[in-house]
């Protein structure tokens, strides 16, 4: 799981108690494909890279999910 994209994508479409408690469990369940203890930096990068896809979101209308592939995406 990306941890982030959780957050911001998931979580603020949840419409229930009952699916906040299946989304914190799937959640504590999975691992973040970011996190690892002895490497952090790709952590903090992804964080770091938030201003910028703020930036494309509002340039291009798009959602932030959309934001992260928006230059390496082909719909040809």
């Amino acid at each position: 799981m990306v941890a982030f994209a959780m957050w911001s994508t998931a979580l603020p479409g949840l419409r229930s108690w009952k699916e906040l408690r299946e989304w914190w469990r799937a959640f504590g369940a999975a691992r973040d494909a970011f996190w690892r203890r002895e490497d952090q930096k790709p952590f903090w990068y992804q964080l770091a890279a938030i201003p910028h896809l703020i930036q494309v979101s509002r340039k291009h209308g798009l959602a932030m999910g959309e934001a992260t592939t928006h230059y390496t995406e082909w719909n040809g």
